[in-house]
């Protein structure tokens, strides 16, 4: 297990996360980094920044941020599962050939393999759940 403040990877040459070695965490306390990319793909047009929450046995949250007008570009998730909830804010999400529009409380998935990207109509946050615990920004 780890604290809190340690964002990297369990082991060089991997993207998986430890758990941290408390059980319990105040929003507070959990900083705020923006990142760059994800899966690889760099972040032209958006302004992302992200909160580890927690790291548990094989998955962990995260709260996401975007400021309007940010475009997440199209990325495909191949060793891992994402469950998303929209908290605050309005995004277009486009999952496969599908799109929607989400509002506070909707909830989607990013399921393995399938390409997905999305657009932030104001700005908003997300909270996600992955599995297994990997590391992708």
């Amino acid at each position: 297990m780890r604290d809190i403040s340690d964002l990297q990877p369990v082991r060089p040459g991997t993207n998986l996360l430890a758990e941290f070695d408390r059980v319990f965490v105040k929003d507070s306390e959990i900083p705020k980094q923006p990142i760059g990319s994800a899966e690889g793909a760099k972040f032209t047009d958006a302004d992302v920044q992200v909160k580890l929450l927690m790291v548990g046995d094989r998955m962990h949250m995260l709260k996401v941020y975007f400021t309007k007008g940010s475009v997440v570009p199209v990325h495909t998730h191949h060793d891992h599962s994402t469950i998303v909830c929209l908290h605050e804010g309005k995004l277009k999400v486009n999952i496969g050939d599908e799109t929607f529009i989400a509002n506070p409380g909707d909830v989607w998935q990013h399921p393995r393999g399938v390409p997905h990207n999305h657009e932030a109509l104001e700005d908003s946050h997300v909270i996600e759940i992955k599995a297994p615990a990997t590391k992708t920004w």
